[in-house]
C-alpha cells in the first residue's frame, strides 16, 4: 500500500497553511481549519524550529504526507514563562540538588562537578547537573523544559532515554528505566532524566538509587509522585 501511495505521490505536492496545534515526539500537526482530522508531520531536522502556536506553510505529498518544504509565516505568541532563554525554562522548575540530600538518597559522598546547558538550533535547551564521588561513580540529572514546545533535540533525547526500557510505577506521571542506568521521568509538562553511572553497582541497586533521586527531585521541585 505504501508503494502504491508513493507512486501516486510522484510529482505531486499540496500546500497546507495554518497554525501548529501540537508538537510531540519529533512530529507536529497543522490545523488549517478545513479538515476533520490532522496529519502528524515529522519536524525537519535541518529546517526551521517548530513550536506550538506558529503559523506555518508546509508543502507535502498528498498521500504519504512527506514534508518537502516548511516556511514559518508568523511566530508563536509570547511564551507565558516570559522571554527567558530555553535552558532557563528548564531551570525554572529544576531544583539544585545538594550533596547532603544526595548522600541521603544514594549513600555516596557525591559532589557537584558543574552544570551545563545543551541547546542550539534544534530547540529549547536541557539543563544538566553532574556529580561524582572520586571513586568512579557519576550521577547526572538532566531537566527538559515544557515537552509541548521542546523541539527535535528534546524529542531525540526522550527517545534515546526510553528506548527498550521498562515502565516504573509510582514516580511522577510516568517513568521508564532503560540501559540498566537511566531513569526518565515525566512530571507535569516537563521531564527529567537520571543517569546512574555506578560501574560496580548491580542494576537493581542502580534503579533503587535512581528512584531515591527521582523522589528527591519531585519533592524539591514541588511536583508530586503519582499515587
Amino acid at each position: 500500500m505504501r508503494v502504491v501511495r508513493g507512486v501516486r505521490d510522484l510529482g505531486k505536492t499540496v500546500a497546507v497553511e495554518g497554525q501548529v496545534v501540537k508538537v510531540h515526539n519529533g512530529r507536529f500537526a497543522i490545523d488549517d481549519g478545513q479538515r476533520d482530522s490532522l496529519v502528524a508531520l515529522y519536524c525537519p531536522p535541518l529546517g526551521p524550529h517548530v513550536e506550538r502556536g506558529q503559523q506555518v506553510r508546509a508543502v507535502i505529498s498528498p498521500h504519504l504526507h512527506h514534508l518537502s518544504a516548511l516556511t514559518v509565516v508568523a511566530a508563536a505568541p509570547p511564551d507565558p514563562l516570559g522571554d527567558s532563554a530555553p535552558a532557563e525554562r528548564a531551570q525554572a522548575w529544576a531544583p539544585t540538588l545538594s550533596p547532603e540530600a544526595l548522600r541521603e538518597a544514594t549513600g555516596l559522598e557525591l559532589r557537584p562537578v558543574g552544570a551545563r546547558e545543551m541547546t542550539g538550533d534544534f530547540g529549547p535547551g536541557i539543563a544538566l547537573q553532574r556529580f561524582e564521588d572520586g571513586q568512579g561513580n557519576h550521577l547526572s540529572v538532566a531537566f527538559l523544559p515544557d515537552l509541548s514546545v521542546a523541539g527535535p533535540l528534546a524529542s531525540l533525547v526522550t527517545r534515546m532515554a526510553t528506548q527498550g526500557g521498562q515502565a516504573v510505577t509510582g514516580i511522577g506521571n510516568s517513568a521508564t528505566w532503560s540501559h540498566d542506568r537511566m531513569l526518565a521521568v515525566t512530571a507535569g509538562p516537563g521531564m527529567f532524566g537520571i543517569d546512574v553511572d555506578f560501574p560496580g553497582v548491580p542494576p537493581d541497586q542502580r534503579l533503587a538509587t535512581a528512584r531515591n533521586v527521582a523522589a528527591l527531585v519531585l519533592e524539591a521541585s514541588g511536583r508530586q509522585e503519582s499515587p
